[in-house]
């Protein structure tokens, strides 16, 4: 019997802060990383059309695809990072569970995915406004913030999303690496069989669908139970498999 039990919400609150400090150095390198694709996307795609011999036009295409791309890719080796031996082995400084420890990393993925995902989309605006005063008048494809605010916070809201599942896509691929380092070879494996083609296989189509499934939905809550589905049942998974690992290796 403890004078003092410590609660579940309060340790994992403590831990929670701690895996911030730990993570600080992943933040910050976000946005020096950002401001690098943003100098990059300033400069823009430069592509020349010519009609006759006499003229032609010159297009340059700014856009912000790549600060959304390397936001998830940010995401993907973040969240591989979190369930490493020696994080996990850090939470352990203090009077945790591997529970707590889960619930503790899915605040942190949850933090970072609105940090990354709003930074993302907030470059859009940023790159018109230095689009204009660079090239002058220029042809917009998504309206601004105050033509279009529901666009706008749709374009953040996916771009979360976006953050969000490849965080847990991380997580639960360091998990299973962590249980096993076969994993390693098994998704080696599955690289090469899904990136090949062959006459009676296409591995290119059926990421292909994959990616359909998640990117040509219409209804922002079907998107969003998708999402919402995909990143419960991959936290669950992890949850599982770092149930069968022993707190120290």
């Amino acid at each position: 019997m403890y004078l003092n039990e410590p609660k579940l919400a309060d340790i994992v609150k403590q831990l929670f802060r701690f895996k911030l400090n730990s993570y600080a150095a992943y933040f910050s390198t976000f946005v020096f990383l950002q401001i690098g694709a943003l100098v990059l996307a300033i400069t823009g795609n430069k592509y020349s059309v010519s009609y006759d011999s006499f003229s032609s036009v010159t297009i340059i295409n700014v856009s912000n695809d790549f600060n959304v791309v390397l936001a998830m890719v940010w995401a993907l080796i973040f969240g591989i990072n979190l369930t490493t031996a020696a994080r996990r082995n850090e939470a352990f400084t203090f009077i945790s569970t591997r529970l707590s420890n889960h619930f503790a990393n899915l605040l942190v993925i949850l933090t970072a995915s609105f940090f990354a995902g709003i930074i993302a989309a907030l470059t859009s605006p940023v790159l018109k406004l230095f689009g204009f005063l660079f090239y002058g008048e220029m042809v917009v494809s998504t309206p601004g913030i105050v033509a279009e605010p529901s666009d706008f916070f749709l374009r953040i809201i996916t771009a979360i999303a976006y953050v969000l599942l490849f965080f847990l896509i991380g997580y639960v691929i360091s998990s299973l690496v962590q249980l096993h380092k076969v994993f390693i070879g098994v998704f080696i494996i599955m690289w090469i069989v899904f990136s090949s083609s062959t006459a009676t296989w296409n591995g290119a189509q059926y990421i292909g669908y994959i990616y359909e499934f998640f990117s040509n939905e219409q209804s922002l809550l079907l998107f969003l139970l998708k999402i919402s589905g995909t990143v419960l049942g991959l936290f669950t998974i992890s949850t599982i498999i770092t149930n069968r690992l022993e707190v120290r290796n």
